[in-house]
């Protein structure tokens, strides 16, 4: 059986990696994130393509929307949702009432 990119990269022991900064561009930026071993995986899995993060904002505002159902559900007021994520009340309902898509 053959050893994957991921596996043999596991296996480089904590000295041998190299730091953040001997990394260059978007890597090391990747790195202080979640750290060199990670990026060397993702690196190894990603290179040679343009990965691009698009419309990240919408992201945040699904966990965002999902959170305040939650709470919802557990008894919060729409009143005090609207306090805590800086909405008005008529957003938090418009909330309430869309799916969890």
């Amino acid at each position: 059986m053959t050893e994957t990119a991921l596996e043999e990269i596991d296996r480089i022991p904590g000295e041998l990696l190299p730091s953040t900064e001997e990394l260059s561009g978007d890597m090391e930026i990747i790195a202080e994130v979640v750290g060199v071993r990670n990026t060397l995986k993702l690196g190894r899995m990603l290179q040679g393509t343009n990965v691009y993060f698009r419309n990240f904002s919408g992201v945040l505002r699904k966990i965002r929307d999902r959170k305040i159902r939650a709470e919802s559900d557990k008894g919060k007021s729409t009143v005090a949702l609207a306090r805590e994520f800086h909405l008005t009340e008529r957003r938090i309902w418009s909330i309430l009432s869309e799916s969890d898509e």
